[in-house]
């Protein structure tokens, strides 16, 4: 199988390329502005060309050169943490660049991921210029607004599109055998040039019919703030708490106290608070002969962000203006990866794709249903 040539704007940190490690995937271009995360892309992929602002890109100059066009752009408009003033925003008419851009290079292929926002901002009506902007019609909002999941048929020349939300808790593919420990919700974009039965492939088909297990919520299954923890995180009372580790769903126990909900949208990561971020602190009380709980609250080191992330241990720890790598800053860490994908989700979606690329681009003879 000929490898799917890619290219992604808003390349943020190139989750997307974490994602795709050993998939028949191969870049020919990043998309990013920011300077840390462009010494970030210059570390990890040296040779792979980043071409700056997005709005700048000709795309018909890399037409068929790429079978791929993918990106999230930013969410600040569509997000609670945002103003939430769509495409009023000049962050929110990235979405209208994008859609521009992939029309303008016409992969075969477009992927969108965004934060749930985006469906409900402006009262549906962002997202309604999306869409029609891939599909080439007038798509309206429908009267009871857009669902978590959907499809929409693309003029002739034009994408067909669908559309689902997934949890990155409840997403379990290979290296993600437990998904990672994180409320996220994410909406995914698949559109395919002149077919929408190639995007319902991707993320609607039966998992017998492409060998990739669904995305779901085992039964009984609760949220994270009930996830076993590693047994040094819940076999003794310390001052500081266990760090979350990647295999931290393999401890015999279960916290079952009382969880402080916590919002990190100022990086973008939304999740509930894990049970390895609260530290148990015991005390001596005088009243009585028994012991009394205090729970605090730390701050997530960025390596733990990173593993919430699904990303490698220290990626974005880089030598970074002059410093080694060992003084990289935090919070260029914290925030670059809160904006970037969701790698076990991100996966999912580009696995189930190359496994229906390949079958379009095998010869009917050849084929080997998998049915």
């Amino acid at each position: 199988m000929n490898p799917i040539r890619f290219a992604t704007v808003c390349s943020g940190i190139e989750c997307f390329s974490v994602a795709a490690c050993g998939l028949p995937y191969t870049p020919v271009f990043f998309s990013e502005i920011e300077p840390f995360r462009n010494a970030v892309l210059a570390h990890h992929y040296p040779d792979v060309p980043n071409l700056g602002d997005m709005t700048l890109i000709n795309g018909q100059e890399y037409r068929n050169q790429i079978d791929l066009l993918a990106g999230g752009t930013p969410c600040q408009s569509f997000s609670q943490s945002g103003n939430r003033l769509g495409i009023r925003d000049p962050r929110g008419r990235l979405m209208l660049h994008f859609a521009r851009l992939a029309h303008d290079a016409r992969p075969r292929w477009v992927l969108w991921e965004n934060v749930q926002g985006c469906l409900s901002t402006a009262k549906g009506q962002a997202f309604a210029a999306f869409l029609s902007m891939l599909t080439g019609w007038n798509v309206p909002v429908p009267k009871d607004g857009w669902r978590a999941f959907g499809v929409v048929t693309g003029r002739p020349g034009c994408y067909g599109v669908s559309w689902r939300t997934l949890d990155t808790q409840f997403v379990r593919v290979d290296e993600f055998r437990h998904a990672i420990p994180q409320r996220r919700l994410r909406v995914w974009v698949v559109a395919y040039l002149d077919s929408w039965q190639y995007p319902v492939e991707v993320l609607f088909e039966h998992p017998s019919v492409l060998g990739s297990a669904e995305p779901h919520r085992e039964t009984r299954q609760e949220a994270p703030a009930t996830a076993q923890i590693c047994p040094r995180g819940s076999s003794h009372f310390t001052d500081v708490s266990a760090t979350i580790t990647k295999d931290c769903f393999h401890g015999p126990s279960t916290n079952r106290a009382s969880m402080v909900a916590m919002n990190f949208e100022m990086w973008n990561v939304g999740f509930d608070c894990s049970p390895s971020l609260l530290a148990k602190r015991a005390r001596d009380t005088f009243l009585c002969d028994s012991l009394s709980i205090d729970w605090l609250v730390r701050r997530l080191m960025p390596v733990e962000v990173e593993r919430l992330m699904g990303l490698p241990d220290d990626y974005a720890r880089i030598p970074y203006r002059g410093k080694p790598a060992e003084d990289c800053a935090d919070d260029p860490r914290y925030k670059a990866c809160g904006d970037g994908w969701p790698v076990n989700s991100a996966r999912w979606v580009l696995r189930r794709l190359a496994d229906v690329h390949q079958q379009i681009s095998t010869p009917p003879k050849n084929r080997k249903s998998k049915i």
